[in-house]
């Protein structure tokens, strides 16, 4: 067993403990001549070791190796707590990034001994491990237990995951962000088996004429480093395979994308940004995933460059949601969204979840049916247990009977003690027994009032 340490990191560690069962294991080399130890893992528990893992030292000569764990579960971010360290003072050092890319800003730098917890304050709600040790003396590393958090910075997973993404339905050109690995560990296969997603977004389309698919993609601000990968043809999101055309090259600010003539259908970070393009067929359906490895998944823009075409016939949704979000309060959880419009829209249904999975039904909100203009909408979930995670999101259903669930997740961790009775008054505001039959008023420790009547 590794020893335990009980110095606390001054302002940035805090004692913690979570449980947690999966153990993940540092590496001591880059893959495919990066310095990522693999790709990209979604995970809300586990144990994360340096390479000697539960009773070794780790290695010598480990040169910034590496990785990145990220949250899979919307609306929290990733915590480390370390039940101790031990990392040679002043030469080795566990570098903690906030974020899902090496280039993110730097939490902490641990060496010497010590305990604690840190927690990403990123967008994307991730966190990643960066080690270097010399090539001399080594100690027993570190035992980290990983866990989720609520958190409010963390970006909804939308575009993030490959089962929300966006239908491509013309061949103009599109900008759109990046904005973070979502919650699904996909897209590690290929090219990008080496990282996977850091910053993403993912489209999907349908081809309707044979030809050449070819496309430029470059960044909006002319720095960012934009990777991406092609699936398919006839692929889902659960069965991607090794992508079909795919770059990752480290060409960041200059424009890369597939055209004739490239020389080659996959890259890694040694490449120039651009493969061969694509003969496709009418009727195939592609997946893409545009991946940016900067800090912060600024905007792109992507401009068709090929004979063939791509259409559909987008879906017009009943509700357009404006807003879907929640609070904790004394005693309850509050539930608000808002709509810009409304097409013959029946009613709402708001569900929560324990562990986002297993959702169950709490409150159903008729709707204004049609409506041009913005609606706003409200419930309190009162039967809640203090200090529990809920997760909630909402339904709607049109008067056909058709059941859209709309994308955004909301996580709420309520520790607010619920309102209780402090005393009970008449109505002259004379206090009485609690038990009387006469008409009382019920005054709460929220400060709120109940009239009742006696049994």
């Amino acid at each position: 067993m590794k020893n335990i340490y009980y110095y606390i990191l001054s302002i940035i560690l805090f004692y913690g403990f979570e449980a947690s069962s999966q153990t993940y294991t540092h590496s001591t080399s880059g893959l495919a001549s990066t310095f990522s130890g693999g790709c990209t893992v979604n995970t809300c528990s586990g144990v994360y070791y340096d390479n000697g893992g539960a009773g070794g030292n780790y290695s010598n000569n480990i040169n910034n190796i590496y990785h990145t764990y990220c949250p899979d579960s919307p609306g929290t971010c990733l915590r480390a707590t370390f039940t101790s360290y031990n990392i040679e003072n002043g030469w080795d050092f566990l570098d903690i990034i906030n974020g899902s890319t090496q280039g993110d800003p730097l939490l902490v730098s641990l060496t010497g001994v010590g305990s604690g917890f840190i927690q990403s304050t990123s967008s994307s709600g991730c966190l990643s491990f960066s080690f270097d040790s010399d090539g001399t003396v080594t100690r027993p590393g570190w035992v980290a237990n990983l866990s989720c958090v609520p958190c409010g910075q963390r970006q909804p997973d939308g575009l993030s995951d490959c089962t929300n993404a966006n239908q491509i339905c013309n061949n103009s050109s599109l900008t759109g962000t990046a904005p973070g690995p979502g919650s699904v560990t996909e897209g590690c296969a290929g090219c990008a088996s080496a990282e996977g997603e850091k910053y993403t977004n993912w489209y999907f389309f349908e081809v309707t004429a044979n030809g050449a698919l070819a496309l430029n993609l470059s960044a909006n601000n002319g720095t960012d480093d934009l990777d991406f990968a092609l699936y398919g043809p006839n692929v889902d999101c659960s069965t991607l395979g090794a992508p079909v055309r795919c770059s990752y090259a480290a060409n960041g600010g200059s424009a890369g994308g597939m055209t004739n003539g490239a020389g080659d259908n996959s890259e890694g970070v040694t490449g120039n940004g651009w493969v061969e393009d694509l003969n496709v067929s009418a009727g195939e359906v592609y997946v893409l995933m545009i991946n940016n490895w900067s800090p912060g998944g600024g905007a792109y823009t992507i401009n068709w460059t090929g004979s063939t075409s791509l259409e559909c016939s987008p879906i017009s949704l009943p509700v357009d949601f404006l807003s879907f979000k929640g609070e904790d309060k004394p005693g309850f959880n509050e539930i608000k969204w808002e709509t810009a419009s409304e097409n013959d829209n029946d009613y709402f249904r708001v569900e929560r979840s324990r562990d986002g999975s297993v959702w169950y039904p709490v409150a159903t909100v008729m709707s204004k049916g049609s409506s041009n203009s913005t609606q706003s909408y409200q419930i309190e979930d009162r039967n809640i247990e203090q200090g529990s995670l809920w997760y909630y999101r909402i339904k709607q259903t049109d008067y056909d009977g058709t059941t859209e669930t709309h994308d955004e997740i909301v996580a709420i961790m309520n520790n607010h003690e619920k309102p209780h009775v402090v005393k009970v008054v008449n109505l002259l505001g004379q206090e009485i027994d609690r038990n009387s039959t006469e008409l009382r008023i019920e005054i709460y420790s929220d400060g709120s009032r109940v009239k009742k009547m006696g049994e």
